[in-house]
């Protein structure tokens, strides 16, 4: 091999030479004109700028405007084409002399004029105004015309303008025209729209319920059609939402009397035509059916249950949630309201299965109420408790009361009633003889008592069929406010006998009319709940003794969850803040009681804080030296 071996060296490329053709581009209306310089290697740049012509516009068609239509005026550009058109309003008649009609319309008046046209020759008629009305909750925005507010009256001057009166229904407030001024009487003479703003009096929102029919709502048996407003409600207001509504209650609407419904004060239950939440109810839950109670002039006998029953419970358990409304009907203020939730089988209330109208599934939910009038029940059965003779644990020896069980389903078999039948009635006989012969029994899968010798106390036997929890919390509430009507109406209850083990649970405290009071022979330093009732009463009304508490509270293990509960609210600030709550609602919503003693010359509800307030002192302080430390 020789000398060393020469690599070879790449070579440059010769550098590219721009050679640039020219291309005159000529301006239009709106694009400028330039030459173009142009390289076939792709670069290029714009020389000699030439400014666009711009448009050179002519009227190439013109439109006179008539007493109807609009004119309209187009031009062209000359270069390019384009089209440009200039559109001016109809002329409107000029009527000469012109004849004026003021009408009446649904919620105010409209002003015509009519004569003969001095341009087109035509006699026509012209709207000139509209005078109406609106009803607000806020005071600055109107809400959707509804019934009622008030009205407003219209009549001609002399000087041939509009003098307009606005006159406030009762229980309702004038606020200002639309126009800002704030006399209720005034003149006009302008065009377009003016209405009169009225506002509701009080602080409490406004339910407005207007009827298809514009009737009142008089029936118990039968819903009517109607929409329904809520507005001043916080967030939670509403429009004209489909509904119906009906009348309910027994002895509250005079079981049905319709002529004594139209004087007196009633219950109400409303119907939405589908899931709608009222007044941020129990967390916004929306659901069909809500319930609107009178209040007795009271105000508390709804509120202190609900508030008790959630704090007692250490599980969930439902219990309605309470607000108050005032209620219009077809804009006739019918009181002061309280807005509760319907009891009822739902996701948002009592969540267990729920057997569909026509099924026939015997293992679902059941929702039961201790009915005082089975005859408005769909369905209910009896329990006679055996015909047991219970002694109370002062001695005093009674039978067991029959009580009446109505079942909450629109439809349901004969075979699904007599099986509920068996487990109502096979759990009181459980309950009944673990406490007084301490012989411990159980349901198997078809309902039937079966022994239980895994059972060592009756407490243990007893919790295996009842919800302890539910029925202690219940019993106090029952027994603290001395619930006349206890053992026998609107007590509710429920099970699911879709589960292995089923258990009987107390829910939702209702109807607290009854109690709250010591008279007819019912005395504070007594338990009236868990035991017979006083003799006078007895008397009076018949036995209403609630045969489930005087058996239960012969348990010890039952006792000592009531005193446990007991001592906690009384400890941890529960019942102080109850007491610290009662004259809460006088004091707050003054205006609307006002109305409300207006419109039915109910009671004071300050008083009637004060008096319960006393009255649940020195019910406690007894409860107390029962249940205490």
């Amino acid at each position: 091999h020789g000398g060393a071996e020469q690599s070879a060296q790449p070579q440059s490329a010769p550098e590219h030479e721009h050679v640039y053709s020219q291309t005159v581009v000529a301006p239009t209306c709106t694009a400028e004109g330039y030459t173009l310089n142009r390289c076939e290697c792709g670069d290029e740049y714009k020389t000699d700028m030439i400014p666009a012509s711009g448009h050179e516009y002519s009227v190439t068609e013109t439109v006179q405007p008539t007493c109807t239509e609009g004119g309209r005026t187009v031009s062209t550009c000359a270069k390019c084409g384009k089209v440009i058109i200039e559109t001016s309003a109809p002329l409107g008649h000029g009527l000469a002399d012109p004849k004026r009609d003021l009408r009446k319309e649904e919620n105010g008046y409209a002003l015509y004029e009519t004569g003969v046209c001095s341009r087109c020759g035509g006699t026509e008629t012209e709207l000139v105004c509209r005078v109406s009305r609106a009803i607000t909750a806020s005071r600055t925005d109107p809400s959707p015309c509804m019934e009622g507010g008030g009205t407003v009256d219209a009549r001609f001057s002399n000087d041939g303008s509009l003098t307009l009166y606005a006159v406030p229904d009762q229980y309702m407030d004038f606020v200002c025209w639309s126009d800002g001024s704030t006399e209720l009487k005034r003149s006009y003479s302008g065009k377009g729209e003016l209405y009169a703003l009225f506002a509701y009096q009080g602080e409490l929102p406004v339910i407005n319920v207007v009827t298809k029919d514009g009737e009142g709502v008089y029936s118990r048996n039968n819903y009517s059609s109607c929409t329904v407003s809520v507005i001043g409600s916080d967030g939670w207001d509403l429009y004209d939402a489909p509904a119906s509504i009906r009348v309910r209650g027994n002895a509250s609407s005079m079981y049905g009397d319709e002529e004594w419904i139209k004087h007196n004060k009633v219950h109400y239950r409303i119907k939405f035509a589908s899931r709608t939440p009222m007044l941020g109810l129990n967390g916004g839950a929306q659901c069909k059916n809500w319930v609107l109670l009178r209040g007795d002039g009271c105000y508390l006998k709804e509120t202190i249950p609900f508030y008790l029953f959630r704090n007692l419970c250490d599980e969930y358990v439902f219990c309605p949630d309470v607000t108050y409304a005032k209620l219009f009907v077809n804009g006739k203020y019918m009181g002061l309201y309280e807005v509760c939730d319907q009891i009822q089988i739902d996701k948002y209330r009592i969540d267990i299965p729920e057997e569909h109208d026509g099924g026939t599934e015997i293992a679902t939910g059941y929702l039961m109420e201790l009915e005082n009038y089975p005859g408005t029940a769909s369905y209910y059965f009896g329990m006679n408790y055996d015909g047991v003779t219970l002694t109370d644990m002062y001695g005093v020896k009674k039978q067991a009361r029959h009580s009446n069980v109505s079942v909450k389903y629109d439809e349901m078999s004969k075979e699904q009633l007599e099986y509920l039948s068996k487990y109502m009635n096979n759990v009181y006989r459980i309950v009944y003889r673990a406490i007084f012969y301490g012989k411990y029994y159980k349901l198997n899968a078809v309902c039937d008592i079966v022994p239980a010798p895994e059972f060592t106390s009756a407490g243990e036997c007893i919790a295996n069929v009842i919800n302890l929890d539910s029925a202690a919390a219940m019993y106090i509430i029952e027994e603290l406010a001395m619930n006349k009507d206890v053992g026998v109406g609107s007590f509710f209850m429920y099970t699911d006998l879709t589960l292995e083990n089923p258990l009987l649970t107390f829910c939702a405290p209702w109807d607290f009319s009854w109690a709250f009071s010591d008279d007819m022979g019912f005395d504070t330093d007594h338990f009236w709940v868990s035991a017979w009732q006083p003799q006078e009463f007895i008397d009076y009304a018949g036995n209403r003794s609630s045969t489930w508490y005087i058996t239960l509270y012969q348990c010890e293990e039952f006792r000592d969850i009531v005193k446990e509960k007991w001592r906690r609210i009384r400890s941890d600030g529960t019942f102080d803040a109850l007491l610290e709550l009662l004259p809460q609602f006088s004091q707050t919503y003054t205006k609307d009681i006002e109305m409300e003693r207006k419109r039915w010359s109910t009671g004071n509800p300050a008083k009637s804080a004060a008096s319960i307030a006393e009255y649940l002192k020195k019910r406690a302080a007894w409860l107390d030296t029962q249940w205490g430390n």
